[in-house]
């Protein structure tokens, strides 16, 4: 199976930039002293083994040959040599054929001329890439800052890359404009079961898109996707220009997506390839070749992690590090391969062969406001809220037939189990999020309310020594379990959502608040962010809003007024005037008689 660097077809008819550069010239063959070979991809004892090409002749074309191909293996008379046919060996393919005449065998002309053909599209489409990125086709409805616009410049100019830019950056955001620029579909979207709803909701929200539907009129000219999840693999789902699955279910998917003819294939938190070996590698890796472009998003700065980082690499460009065996060499520490020895070098190597882009938030800084909210749509465990629900149903049910004092106390028992419910099935979504925080070394807050919930959070995280402000500690121990996180002991802090009042000094680390619970009060989550958003703050501080569509969240996110992705400005940041707070009261009081009707309505 040859594994070729196909860079995407350009948006818009590409431009003469007149003549080539002399790399990339058409090599003369006039006078050759070596021969190029092509040996098609086959199935070994063990494995697979990829497409090679095999030079011939001039020892001299040979010996120049060794030097530049990682994993090449020459005769003993130096006449002949096999070599991996990756298209991140093409460029220094050509400039040996520059160098020495070189004839192309028959059997070889198709293979080259095709890596041929793609390194001039892959030049002339890197020198488009700018105002490519900048021209919209009226389906993309957000703004880029300046920073975000880099990040699809480089998507659109590298093929087969990682855009590894910190967590809150808006990977999310700059993939869907890179993809829409392109305007090559279907685009397939591989993500972490826990954030799939988060692609879900943010397709509709910065493209103009709709779910496709079979049998229904579309929107003339918006875009259409489709959610795979919990859907069987059959040729009567309607056809999408975009596909979000799961890489838990993407073996099942994999053939479904190529028939589809899938041009792009979006990886969100790539650090999935680090393992070989697995179905779930080899589907990757069969969606990869389909695919005209391979695009991997993470926000985890995993090129320090060695052979982890050359698997996932490897899995969206192919050869591009070349062999395990090289590669050990040239950048692992040589007591143990598990680590790059010079990680810093190697990111800069990474970014100058554009494999990698990465921006932390202090190089962006002066770009962004100094607190954003977002909601994170993410899936609620749908067995755990049945059952602890049901206590819930019932107490609302019964609050009807009761008098004035005893329905009002059933109603808020009720209304107290439904929330205790839904922040209990959202516990592990949640904890896998935060979880992608803290490998990205991000110290951060984690605001819930009951005590069912903080338990879940500490067991899931444990592996990052979280430490909890609850209620259910002494202040002696509240103060002991501040200062470790203010000391950078622990990146994690687990606060009760009312118990944060009076707590000083966390913003000095803190860089992201993360709300698994809501309150039905908005002058409470204000007051929790200012935990992080206070004088004595020098990052930018990202506020997330966990939402699940289960149970209470629907109606309790409505109530706190906090949109899709908001600068600072909202709930009580001004200041919030006694007339607010009536209002808000009112509003809550209204929030609640609906869930206690959807409460009633089940069974």
């Amino acid at each position: 199976m040859q594994m070729l660097l196909c860079p995407p077809s350009p948006p818009v008819d590409l431009p003469d930039y007149g003549e080539l550069p002399p790399y990339l010239r058409r090599p003369d063959a006039s006078g050759a002293i070596a021969t190029l070979e092509y040996v098609a991809a086959h199935s070994g004892e063990k494995e697979d083994i990829p497409a090679k090409w095999r030079l011939s002749g001039s020892s001299a074309v040979i010996l120049m040959a060794e030097k530049m191909f990682s994993g090449a293996h020459a005769s003993a008379r130096r006449d002949t040599i096999l070599f991996f046919a990756w298209s991140a060996n093409f460029d220094d393919l050509l400039a040996i054929m520059q160098r020495y005449p070189v004839a192309i065998d028959d059997g070889a002309r198709a293979a080259w001329e095709a890596q041929y053909a793609e390194a001039i599209r892959s030049y002339r489409f890197r020198a488009l890439a700018p105002s490519a990125a900048a021209a919209s086709r009226g389906r993309f409805k957000g703004e880029l800052k300046p920073f975000q616009m880099e990040g699809v410049q480089f998507l659109l100019s590298n093929a087969r890359g990682i855009l590894a830019d910190d967590m809150g950056l808006g990977k999310t955001v700059q993939a869907l404009a890179a993809a829409e620029a392109l305007d090559e579909w279907p685009v397939v979207v591989v993500a972490q079961p826990h954030v799939q709803s988060h692609w879900i909701g943010k397709i509709p929200e910065f493209l103009r898109a709709e779910k496709a539907r079979s049998g229904f009129l579309q929107d003339a000219g918006a875009l259409t996707f489709a959610d795979l999840r919990g859907m069987k693999v059959d040729a009567s789902i309607p056809a999408a220009d975009i596909y979000v699955v799961h890489y838990l279910v993407l073996h099942a998917w994999t053939e479904f997506l190529i028939e589809r003819g899938v041009k792009v294939a979006i990886f969100d938190e790539v650090q999935e390839f680090r393992a070989k070996g697995t179905r779930k590698r080899a589907a990757l890796e069969a969606l990869v070749k389909a695919s005209r472009c391979a695009w991997g998003l993470s926000g985890t700065p995993i090129y320090n992690h060695g052979i982890e980082m050359l698997n996932v690499m490897d899995g969206v460009n192919p050869g591009c590090l070349g062999t395990r065996v090289d590669f050990q060499m040239r950048w692992c520490d040589h007591r143990d391969p598990r680590v790059v020895k010079e990680p810093e070098a190697f990111g800069a190597y990474l970014s100058a062969r554009g494999l990698l882009l990465r921006r932390r938030k202090k190089d962006v800084q002066a770009q962004l406001p100094s607190k954003m909210r977002v909601i994170e749509a993410i899936d609620g465990d749908n067995a755990s809220f049945a059952e602890m629900i049901k206590e819930a149903v019932r107490l609302a049910k019964e609050a009807e037939f009761e008098d004035a004092f005893e329905r009002g106390r059933k109603e808020a028992e009720a209304l107290r189990c439904a929330r205790q419910a839904t922040g209990r099935a959202k516990a592990p979504a949640a904890a896998a999020f935060i979880t992608s925080l803290l490998e990205a070394d991000q110290p951060t807050l984690v605001f819930a309310h009951h005590h069912l919930v903080h338990d879940a959070l500490l067991a899931t995280l444990a592996k990052f020594g979280p430490v909890s402000i609850t209620g259910r500690e002494s202040m002696a121990e509240k103060d002991y379990n501040r200062r470790l996180y203010m000391d950078g002991e622990t990146n994690v802090c687990i606060l009760a959502l009312r118990a944060a009042t009076g707590i000083d000094g966390l913003q000095h680390r803190t860089q992201n608040v993360v709300f698994v619970e809501f309150d039905w009060s908005p002058a409470v989550h204000a007051q929790a962010e200012d935990r992080a958003h206070r004088m004595g703050q020098q990052h930018q501080v990202m506020v997330y809003y966990l939402k699940s569509d289960l149970g209470t969240d629907p109606e309790m996110i409505s109530l706190l007024g906090v949109k899709e992705a908001q600068a600072l400005g909202i709930l009580g940041d001004s200041g919030d005037s006694q007339q607010d707070a009536n209002i808000a009261r009112e509003t809550a009081e209204e929030k609640k008689s609906a869930i206690l009707d959807m409460l009633r309505s089940m069974r």
